[in-house]
């Protein structure tokens, strides 16, 4: 699936300036230009140098370093770590793309039932994991808004293999924990 229009922002400026950008295929274009020829998205800060500066500074540099194919090589291999935690009866799904990934747990694989929210599981495995070196984001409400506990991941560009194997091993560590805690196990 490729998108007709992609709004984009912080990234582009590796979060060093304020910018943001509209992004869109050359059949969404093509009409606009065939009629009016007029995207209205003018504001009083756009067109700014120095963000056009920075961005594109940014952008040569993901290029000169590969940045993106760098993402997708060791997103795989996060890819292939995450799935060890599979062995847990709480992780339902793993899902991403290259350096971006959630896990989100279940009270039932089978039925993807979802855990009892007053448990903020996704919260307890980020309290336990911090205080052993790995920031990580818990998030609640995946499920229609109301339920799902998920782990987001999303390292540096710069994550090393062995970075990832101290960061799953320690997941896997306090997922067992975790899962004690609150009387789940096999």
């Amino acid at each position: 699936m490729v998108p007709d229009i992609i709004a984009l922002a912080k990234g582009l400026s590796a979060g060093y300036f304020p910018v943001g950008a509209a992004v869109m295929q050359d059949k969404i274009f093509d009409v606009i230009a065939k009629n009016s020829g007029i995207f209205g998205s003018g504001h009083t800060y756009g067109g700014n140098p120095v963000a056009a500066a920075v961005t594109c500074g940014v952008l040569d540099y993901l290029k000169d370093n590969r940045l993106v194919q760098r993402c997708a090589d060791v997103g795989a291999y996060l890819a292939d770590k995450l799935q060890t935690l599979k062995a847990h009866p709480t992780v339902g799904d793993i899902r991403g793309r290259g350096l971006q990934w959630g896990v989100e747990f279940v009270k039932d694989k089978t039925t993807k039932e979802c855990l009892d929210p007053q448990l903020h599981f996704s919260q307890q495995i980020q309290d336990e994991a911090l205080p052993r070196g790995v920031h990580i984001e818990s998030s609640f409400g995946c499920n229609r808004g109301q339920q799902g506990d998920t782990l987001i991941f999303g390292p540096p560009y710069i994550i090393t293999e062995n970075q990832i194997d101290d960061m799953i091993g320690i997941i896997d560590e306090t997922l067992t924990i975790v899962e004690k805690r609150v009387g789940i196990e096999d």
